[in-house]
């Protein structure tokens, strides 16, 4: 018996180099998505380095303020549509055909913007920017929502919480570098945007490549929870008939979408209360800094802990302290408060995001965990299209200020946090590897030999690299 369960040990492994796929998902995901955000111009939703260059873009494209606002809305509208295809295609294809997906689709409207630098009539290098920015909304899902099963199928059960925040960490990392360099790039004068063009598509195309390299699965699956999931339509099924994932979609959709919502109106809250766009671009910084932190601390933490639920209860919480924090220190136009509401926000929302996906992944077993991950995201899409011309009508006909809509942001937030206190589902997945022997609690029960072999049997032809013949490292 002893033989046996050191067997099934030995034929469910990470592999060595799954740290190399990570890297290239996180690479693959940071600039060559969101830094093309600048390059087309996703003005608003585009968080954190908007208010350094959308002067000298409403100037280059000769249009107005609404012009630059519907490159948002067009990313959260090609957005539903895209996390749809983007979920069967991770789920019956994998990762590969995902990932090259998105590089081609991200390289390719990244390339119409430069391309329209060379058209001379304003209004048609606009239209070509706009048909770009579709193009590249739609590539977007195929690579930025497969961390959960980048973490699922490359890695074990001690270390998926980090994997996924790793991978989602190329996000805000690839939002940082382009918010410090497109000022730089675009400089005083409006020429600078076509620099920034050719910039922003090099960096895309340059971060691109790393797709190439990514394998749908390692050679030995890291658990016995990798068996064979459910159908998509099966899994689709599963999911929307989960009281507690219903509840789980409630919270991270309001959780995320407020997130963005905030950053998308940052600009228009702060202003008006008497501080300079540059305030706007430091609280930007802030967040950005304060969540990377907060996001690896957390990865690591659950890993070793596992109290995803306690965490996101808690997380939540400072979420909303972080935003009624900001709200209040605008209003009263205290910088400093402002700045700490910031520091405290991105602590409490950065980590949710990869946090949530995870508890998707355990609460919906054995649906893929790209079904439940796009679900998710899907989810969060709808209600930032809902809340972003919400708030937009909450604006002060007198003042142009944006407290109301703030108020009703953070009014939303809590509600999001006491909808936390619902969320009791079982970790599946981790049960089933528990139940299996695998990882490094490996029970010294016997009796379930059989099972496991039996679940061995499952996985023997699904973790191959060609799916043709078993073979193991």
């Amino acid at each position: 018996m002893g033989y046996a369960r050191d067997h099934i040990r030995s034929q469910h492994c990470s592999c060595r180099y799954r740290y190399v796929y990570q890297f290239a998902i996180c690479l693959f995901a940071s600039p060559s998505f969101r830094s093309t955000s600048v390059l087309t111009f996703v003005h608003r939703s585009g968080p954190f380095y908007f208010s350094s260059v959308s002067p000298h873009l409403i100037d280059f494209y000769k249009v107005g303020s609404f012009q630059i606002n519907v490159f948002g809305l067009i990313t959260m509208i090609v957005g539903v549509p895209a996390t749809l295809a983007a979920m069967i295609v991770q789920e019956k294809k994998g990762l590969r055909l995902s990932s090259i997906t998105a590089a081609i689709l991200v390289s390719i409207g990244s390339l119409l913007p430069f391309l329209a630098n060379y058209v001379p009539d304003t209004t048609t290098s606009y239209a070509v920017t706009v048909f770009g920015q579709v193009i590249l909304s739609a590539g977007t899902p195929f690579s930025l929502n497969s961390s959960t099963k980048l973490a699922a199928e490359w890695f074990g059960e001690k270390e998926r919480a980090i994997a996924n925040t790793l991978a989602q960490l190329g996000n805000p990392i690839g939002l940082a570098i382009i918010f410090l360099l497109a000022p730089a790039i675009v400089g005083d004068s409006t020429d600078g945007v076509r620099t920034l063009h050719l910039v922003v598509f090099a960096m895309c195309i340059s971060l691109a490549l790393p797709a190439l390299l990514i394998r749908d699965r390692p050679p030995t699956p890291p658990s016995l929870s990798n068996k064979p999931k459910e159908s998509v339509l099966g899994g689709l099924k599963s999911c929307l008939s989960n009281t507690q994932f219903l509840i789980l979609i409630l919270v991270y959709s309001t959780i995320i979408a407020c997130f963005s919502v905030l950053q998308t109106f940052l600009a228009d809250l702060l202003v008006p209360y008497g501080l300079g766009e540059d305030e706007s671009g430091t609280v930007g910084a802030i967040f950005i800094g304060c969540g990377i932190v907060a996001a690896v601390v957390n990865g690591l933490l659950m890993d070793r802990i596992q109290k995803h639920k306690a965490a996101l209860k808690v997380l939540s919480l400072v979420a909303v302290a972080g935003i009624a924090m900001i709200m209040v220190g605008a209003s009263q136009g205290s910088k400093g408060l402002v700045y700490a509401g910031a520091a405290v926000y991105g602590v409490g929302g950065f980590p949710t995001m990869p946090l949530m996906m995870e508890l998707g992944a355990e609460c919906t077993y054995p649906v893929g965990e790209a079904t439940s991950t796009n679900i998710l995201q899907l989810g969060q899409a709808i209600m930032s299209i809902i809340l972003i011309p919400s708030i937009s009508a909450l604006r002060s006909p007198v003042d142009g200020t944006l407290l109301n809509g703030m108020i009703f942001l953070t009014s939303l937030h809590f509600a999001a946090h006491l909808l936390t206190w619902f969320y009791t589902a079982e970790p599946r997945r981790s049960n089933a590897d528990a139940v299996a022997g695998t990882g490094p609690d490996l029970p010294k029960e016997t009796g379930s030999v059989n099972s496991r072999m039996h679940l061995r049997m499952e996985t023997d032809t699904t973790y191959t690299n060609d799916h043709s013949s078993p073979t193991y490292a």
